[in-house]
């Protein structure tokens, strides 16, 4: 009888790590267990996540951040950002 054939079939990739980072890896690894697997999983939770993104959770100062390190953002844009940012940051003081 022959084994089943995945419908997700793997795809052999060559990809460069840091030697840090395959050390730390491999101490978080057992023997028996797989870097494709580990890596394959840690790849599925950070796009599960960006799949999953709610705007309303990022608070307004990131949101601000964001949006005045864009290439596209006028000169205009930045100056009112930093004027909210700064009005923002006082008010935040005054209030303790």
């Amino acid at each position: 009888m022959s084994r089943r054939r995945s419908a997700d079939k793997h795809i052999p990739i060559s990809i460069a790590l840091p030697r840090s980072v395959v050390a730390r890896l491999d101490q978080v690894l057992a023997y028996k267990d797989s870097r494709s697997a580990y890596i394959t999983r840690a790849i599925q939770t950070k796009l599960d996540a960006r799949e999953s993104f709610e705007l309303k959770e990022v608070t307004t100062s990131r949101l601000r951040a964001e949006l005045y390190h864009r290439t596209e953002t006028s000169a205009a844009l930045k100056l009112a950002l930093n004027a909210e940012e700064v009005n923002s940051s006082s008010n935040l003081s005054e209030e303790v």
